[in-house]
């Protein structure tokens, strides 16, 4: 029962990610099913990466943010995180 607590808590703090992000309009494209397949492919090829609702949002957040640093650079750009890695991999 907590652990169902600690996932309804972890689902509406990200949607709060979602509605404060510069981001919005493409965290919210997201489609539902990539954070259960993030889940399972995350732990495999990031071993202890959190698998929390929060930290997937907060990991797509700071892809989107590396897409934006692509398109305004005119050079080469590195990912600003495993985590977001993990979902790019995703």
């Amino acid at each position: 029962m907590l652990e169902n607590i600690r996932d309804q808590i972890n689902t509406l703090w990200s949607q709060h990610i979602i509605r404060r992000s510069k981001h919005q309009k493409a965290l919210s494209d997201i489609p539902d099913n990539l954070f259960g397949f993030w889940q399972t492919m995350a732990s495999r090829e990031f071993p202890g990466i959190p698998r929390d609702a929060v930290f997937f949002m907060r990991a797509a957040e700071g892809l989107m943010m590396f897409f934006d640093c692509v398109k305004h650079s005119e050079q080469a750009c590195a990912l600003p995180s495993k985590a977001a890695d993990s979902v790019w991999h995703a």
